[in-house]
């Protein structure tokens, strides 16, 4: 179990990325990132794979719904450990009225004041800024 702020001097970033064309995208900016040991990464399932496969570790976490797995990222909300949580949701998540994890996790984020991006250019802007810092 991760608590709150394990260290003030790192930054905990949660990437929950849906297609796979914009984890390609994100890639080059999440693997320079990944270079600034001040940055501790987090990812749900299929984004923690991706990225391990391509030489961006990140610890995996749970989605919400996923309720019996640990760590899962409705704990760690709860916690506050993520300072920025990067949620890019796909077109069908979009179009969809449906709860889904991402939605929840959008939801949730906003309501604890978590810093959360949810467009892919902008997401790539800050993980540049991030990790020259």
């Amino acid at each position: 179990m991760v608590k709150k702020k394990p260290s003030i001097n790192k930054k905990y970033i949660l990437l929950s990325i849906g297609t796979l064309k914009n984890k390609s995208l994100l890639l080059p900016y999440i693997q320079k990132a990944s270079e600034n040991k001040k940055l501790i990464f987090y990812a749900t399932e299929k984004t923690h794979r991706y990225l391990k496969d391509h030489a961006a570790p990140t610890t995996l976490v749970y989605k919400i719904s996923q309720k019996n797995k640990t760590p899962n990222i409705a704990e760690l909300l709860e916690q506050k450990v993520f300072d920025i949580i990067i949620n890019i949701p796909t077109t069908r998540e979009k179009d969809s009225k449906e709860m889904t994890d991402g939605r929840l996790i959008r939801k949730r984020s906003i309501e604890l004041d978590i810093n959360l991006v949810t467009d892919i250019d902008v997401a790539s802007m800050i993980l540049d800024k991030v990790a020259k810092q």
